[in-house]
């Protein structure tokens, strides 16, 4: 994230020590590079954020003058959305919100009930969205669900938050795609917005490195809603 003249990073961790990594140790951190380039320039560890709970894939989006910080909390067997106010890139003020549970049954599939990999993307009417990723990984069923918030509503309002029921990017096994997830949003020189996600190329592949990263532009409906094409196979060039 670019913000305020400096780089950041949101990275997920948990502590080092004996056995596996379990939902409960995992937590948010950021790095700071205030260099022009990114690719330069020194990193400077700003800890962890104090999240109200465990988690992973955290966020950041500014609406008005107003930054928010989302993530995927762990509560009890669910993985969900919550947001929560930030006084500066590396600091969470107030309470957290969740927007968001696992409560569809495509939010179900794989042994899970899980939203994770929240995005923020900003409608051409001033509409809030935030794409995110539902059910485990490793199942074939791993898709794309969307948040809408109205333009002018107020972020923290769980209630201002509404979901779409049915994912925008899911499994497309006459294209050979199957769990497509966890994306982010790039802006073209052109203005065109992107998508890049990544999918396997086959079922029954799991979160391995036989995943592989996917791009294809993002549409938008009449409404202020984005849509999105079938995903298709490997290496092939989108529509115009």
């Amino acid at each position: 994230h670019r913000i305020d003249g400096s780089w950041y990073i949101y990275y997920t961790a948990a502590a080092s020590g004996e056995g596996e990594a379990t939902d409960q140790d995992r937590g948010i951190f950021v790095l700071q590079n205030d260099s022009d380039d990114p690719t330069q320039g020194e990193w400077r560890d700003r800890g962890q954020l104090a999240t109200h709970q465990p988690g992973i894939d955290g966020t950041t989006f500014v609406v008005g003058d107003k930054r928010y910080f989302v993530y995927s909390p762990y509560v009890g067997p669910d993985s969900v959305l919550a947001i929560v106010a930030m006084s500066n890139p590396w600091t969470l003020t107030g309470e957290e919100t969740i927007i968001a549970r696992p409560d569809q049954a495509w939010e179900r599939q794989g042994g899970r009930q899980i939203l994770e990999g929240p995005e923020f993307l900003a409608g051409p009417d001033g509409d809030l969205f935030l794409a995110y990723s539902g059910s485990a990984c490793w199942s074939d069923d791993y898709a794309i669900g969307l948040l809408r918030a109205r333009a002018g509503s107020n972020p923290l309002d769980a209630g201002a938050w509404t979901k779409l029921p049915r994912p925008i990017l899911a499994k497309n096994p006459q294209g050979n795609v199957y769990a497509t997830g966890h994306n982010g949003f790039f802006e073209m020189a052109d203005g065109k917005t992107w998508i890049v996600y990544h999918a396997n190329p086959g079922p029954g592949m799991g979160c391995t490195a036989k995943r592989s990263p996917r791009i294809q532009p993002v549409h938008w409906n009449a409404d202020g809603t984005p849509w999105l094409d079938p995903p298709t196979a490997r290496r092939t060039a989108p529509a115009d």
